[in-house]
């Protein structure tokens, strides 16, 4: 008569915590994830807002460089008005 037997490990004690404690970090870790997405999302509108005024103070930059760059005739398509001739004080006249 033969007998079989198959040789089943037994889970110890001690790997039963280490499975807690792993289960326990994989949950904190998860959690962590998920608050640094949240982070994330609540941040790219305010960079793609600073992004925006970036570009538009550089855009504006480039035109006072422009302009700078074509110093003193910066406008040259604007007729400058002749000065207005000077108005004499009317005197007053004594009777």
């Amino acid at each position: 008569m033969i007998i079989a037997s198959s040789c089943r490990p037994m889970v110890t004690p001690q790997q039963l915590e280490e499975l807690k404690e792993l289960r326990a970090k994989e949950k904190s870790l998860t959690e962590q994830i998920q608050a640094q997405k949240d982070d994330l999302s609540k941040i790219k509108p305010e960079i793609s807002s600073r992004e925006s005024e970036l570009k538009d103070c550089t855009e504006k930059s480039d035109f006072v460089k422009q302009k700078l760059a074509q110093w003193p005739n910066i406008w040259p398509d604007w007729p400058p008005e002749p000065p207005a001739a000077p108005v004499e004080p009317e005197k007053k006249k004594k009777k």
